[in-house]
């Protein structure tokens, strides 16, 4: 089932964990060996109608507060990229990014986000090719930022840089590894991915929302990963109503 994330509206991924009941924490995944696929589709036009020419044009589908790291959607290219920040010296940080092909049409994509934390490496998939590979020295900490579907940072005082974004998510799903090459130019659809899930099934998934409507409420999305990782929809309405920001 494909979730409608409207221009505005956000999910936020757990990152704290005061009851004890997460098995598998997102706060520090990014360090570590992982795989990030997502299903998704984008908005150009919804994007594009709501953004202020101030903004910045680029909308996270995907990403960590601060130094913004994650996947971003170029509305008007109709494009994809992975970007993040990178240091040589620990104080300095430069902007880097993976940048993907324009897009013929406005489609359900399938991406795909490898980490290797040996090698110090990205790799960023679309339709399960390969559009390119980044090797970092040192990113920033972002053990204490927020992770967002929809926005990457939903504080008001970090407009213009707040990125939204706007279109449907199919699924979401974090593994505790690096994927290989031959795995990951696979998935390229729902059913490919169902076949990898089963030959890799003894590795751990941190987080899986599958958007299907059992699995929703108003509030939240269910990690069916079983780790715990439940997602807060509606994030933005919550914060004005509890004033927290």
């Amino acid at each position: 089932m494909a979730y409608t994330l409207e221009y505005g509206s956000v999910i936020q991924l757990p990152t704290e964990n005061p009851y004890g009941l997460i098995t598998q924490e997102l706060k520090k995944f990014h360090e570590e060996d992982f795989t990030l696929v997502m299903r998704i589709k984008s908005s150009a036009e919804d994007i594009i109608e709501h953004k202020k020419e101030d903004e910045n044009q680029e909308s996270c589908v995907f990403g960590r507060a601060g130094m913004h790291m994650g996947i971003f959607y170029i509305p008007n290219i109709n494009s994809y990229k992975f970007a993040y920040w990178d240091s040589e010296d620990g104080e300095t940080y430069n902007y880097k990014d993976i940048h993907g092909v324009t897009l013929e049409d406005e489609y359900f994509v399938t991406l795909a986000l490898s980490h290797s934390k040996k090698d110090k490496t990205f790799n960023f998939y679309i339709d399960g090719r390969k559009v390119g590979e980044k090797q970092y020295t040192q990113l920033v900490d972002y053990s204490e930022t927020f992770i967002f579907l929809g926005v990457a940072n939903l504080l008001e005082n970090a407009y213009p840089h707040q990125c939204f974004w706007a279109g449907e998510i199919e699924l979401l799903e974090i593994y505790n590894t690096t994927l290989n090459d031959v795995m990951l130019s696979k998935i390229t659809n729902l059913k490919e991915l169902e076949k990898i899930n089963k030959i890799t099934s003894e590795l751990t998934k941190i987080v899986s929302y599958d958007f299907e409507e059992e699995n929703l409420t108003y509030y939240s999305i269910l990690d069916v990963s079983d780790n715990g990782n439940r997602g807060r929809i509606n994030q933005q309405k919550i914060n004005k109503e509890y004033n927290l920001i």
